[in-house]
């Protein structure tokens, strides 16, 4: 029951895509590799964030699909896709692109990743820049800095003064 709860949720949001969409397979060595495949024109590959799946991307599917050829893999480990027992770290996956797009005959395309997505794609597009025309990180994981602490003191404290601004509707 809970798998078939899983396919009817990702079929519902395959649903909600507008245009004609694709479920395709490809399999790249041993690893088979879902993914969804919708309108014409230069490829936008969209990578999801963890734990989530190409299906997360419906939204946008619908409006980008309109000029563009959409191809929103299952990454390697989520999804549809295999979950092979593999390092899962970035280098793994910027091959594993690289070979997906190879397979689809894709040399070079728009890459927008979301949250894991995104550390994919920035690694993907630091060893393969020839491949990407255009990059979009949606909040990237895995860039690497560590956040201050500074700047959410700084918003507590300036969050826990009423600015004269308030206090002159408060009277």
């Amino acid at each position: 029951m809970k798998n078939e709860n899983k396919e009817n949720y990702r079929q519902l949001l395959i649903d909600k895509i507008e245009g004609l969409v694709e479920q395709r397979e490809v399999t790249i060595g041993t690893i088979k590799t879902t993914y969804l495949l919708c309108g014409n024109g230069k490829p936008v590959i969209f990578l999801h964030g963890a734990g989530a799946g190409a299906v997360t991307w419906y939204p946008s599917i619908n409006i980008i699909s309109k000029n563009f050829q959409v191809v929103a893999p299952d990454i390697v480990g989520y999804g549809e896709s295999d979950k092979p027992d593999a390092p899962y770290n970035r280098s793994y996956f910027s091959k594993w692109l690289k070979d997906f797009m190879k397979e689809l005959k894709i040399s070079k395309a728009h890459i927008v990743g979301l949250s894991q997505g995104g550390a994919i794609a920035l690694q993907f597009a630091i060893d393969n820049a020839e491949m990407v025309n255009k990059l979009v990180l949606v909040n990237a994981a895995g860039l690497g800095a560590k956040v201050s602490f500074w700047p959410l003191i700084g918003t507590i404290w300036m969050n826990s003064f009423p600015s004269s601004m308030a206090n002159r509707f408060n009277s």
